[in-house]
C-alpha cells in the first residue's frame, strides 16, 4: 500500500515537471521571423526583429518622393519595444500609442499600420536582413538612375526653353531696331531750319525798310515810329529763332537717347545671335536678315549724327545772324533819332 502511494506521488511530480517545462518553453519561444519585408514599386519597409530576453522591432522605411520633378529616396527609422498579448504582437514607443499585428513565422500583418505609406492589413513577408539589404540596394540604384535621367531631361528642356527665349529676344530686338531706326530717320530738323531761314529773310527785309527810313533826308515822326515798330518786329523774330533752337535742343536730346537705345540693342542683337547661331535651323537666312537690320541701323545712326552736327552749326549761325541784324536795326534807329532830334 505504501509502495503504491509512493509511485503515485512520483508520477504526479513527473507530470507537474513536464507541464512546467512545456509552459516555460511556450513563454520563452515566440514564433517570429528574423524580419519582415513589405515592398511596392516606390516603397520598401523592413521590420527587423530581435527576439531575446525582450522583443524589439526596428522598422526602416525607404520611400520615393519627388523634389522639383526629380525622384528622391527618403529614409525613416523607428524603434519599438514589443510583447505578445492575446496571440498578437504589440509594439510600443511610449506609454500611450501602441500598434498591434498578427504574425506567423512567414507573415506579419499590422492591424494598426506603423507607416502612413501602407494601409491596414498590409502583408509583410518574412525576409532575412541580407534579402532586405539587396532589395534596398537595388531600389537605391534604380532611383539614382531615374534621377540622373530626369536631371538630363530637365537640363535638355531648360536648354530648349532658353533657346526659345533667346530666339524670341532676337526677333523682338530686330523688330525694335527696325521700328526705332525708322523713327530716327523721321527725326529731322528741316521744319525748324526752314522756319529759321524764313525768319532770317523776314528780318533782312525789315532791316532794309529800317535802312530806307534812316536814309530819308526828311523823316516825319510818324515814320520814325513806324521805323521803331519795325525794329520791334525784328526783335520778335529774333526771339522766335531762339525758341526754335530750344525746340531743336529737345529734339536732339530725344534723338541722342534713341541713338543710345539703338546702339545698346545692336550690341544685344550681336550677343544674342552668337548664343543661338549654332542652334537655329535657317541660320543662313537669319544671318542675312540680321545683316540687313544691322546695316540699316548703322546707316541711320551715322546720318542722325550728321544731322545733329549740321543743325547745331545752322542754328548757331542763324542766332548770330539774327542778333547782328537786330543790332544793325537798333543802331540805325538810334542814329536816326539823334539826326532828326526825335
Amino acid at each position: 500500500m505504501k509502495k503504491n502511494k509512493l509511485v503515485i506521488i512520483l508520477l504526479a511530480l513527473v507530470i507537474i515537471a513536464a507541464l512546467g517545462y512545456i509552459g516555460f518553453r511556450a513563454l520563452d519561444s515566440v514564433d517570429l521571423a528574423e524580419g519582415y519585408l513589405y515592398e511596392e514599386e516606390n516603397l520598401l519597409l523592413y521590420a527587423k526583429v530581435t527576439n531575446a530576453e525582450k522583443i524589439a522591432v526596428d522598422v526602416t522605411e525607404w520611400k520615393v518622393e519627388s523634389e522639383q520633378g526629380i525622384p528622391v529616396l527618403r529614409n525613416r527609422q523607428e524603434a519599438y519595444g514589443g510583447r505578445i498579448e492575446d496571440e498578437k504582437l504589440v509594439l510600443q514607443q511610449d506609454a500611450e500609442k501602441t500598434w498591434s499585428a498578427t504574425f506567423t513565422k512567414d507573415e506579419l500583418v499590422f492591424i494598426d499600420p506603423v507607416s502612413d505609406a501602407v494601409t491596414a492589413e498590409a502583408r509583410w513577408k518574412a525576409a532575412t536582413l541580407a534579402t532586405y539589404e539587396a532589395k534596398q540596394k537595388a531600389l537605391d540604384e534604380r532611383i539614382r538612375q531615374e534621377a540622373e535621367k530626369k536631371k538630363k531631361e530637365k537640363a535638355l528642356e531648360e536648354e530648349r526653353v532658353q533657346l526659345a527665349k533667346k530666339l524670341d529676344q532676337l526677333k523682338r530686338l530686330k523688330a525694335d531696331l527696325l521700328e526705332n531706326t525708322n523713327y530716327l530717320n523721321e527725326s529731322q530738323f528741316s521744319d525748324e531750319t526752314s522756319v529759321s531761314q524764313s525768319h532770317m529773310e523776314q528780318m533782312q527785309g525789315l532791316l532794309e525798310e529800317v535802312k530806307s527810313y534812316a536814309s530819308s533826308p526828311s523823316l516825319h515822326r510818324v515814320e520814325f515810329e513806324v521805323m521803331g515798330a519795325t525794329v520791334e518786329s525784328m526783335s520778335v523774330l529774333r526771339d522766335g529763332v531762339r525758341i526754335l533752337e530750344e525746340n531743336i535742343d529737345r529734339k536732339k536730346k530725344a534723338m541722342t537717347n534713341l541713338i543710345e537705345i539703338l546702339e545698346s540693342d545692336l550690341a544685344d542683337l550681336e550677343k544674342t545671335w552668337e548664343a543661338v547661331k549654332e542652334e537655329v535651323q535657317d541660320a543662313e537666312n537669319q544671318l542675312k536678315e540680321l545683316e540687313t537690320v544691322k546695316a540699316a541701323t548703322t546707316q541711320a545712326l551715322a546720318q542722325a549724327e550728321e544731322r545733329i552736327v549740321a543743325s547745331e552749326k545752322e542754328l548757331s549761325a542763324a542766332e548770330k545772324k539774327a542778333d547782328e541784324l537786330l543790332r544793325q536795326a537798333q543802331g540805325l534807329v538810334n542814329q536816326t533819332k539823334e539826326k532828326h532830334k526825335f
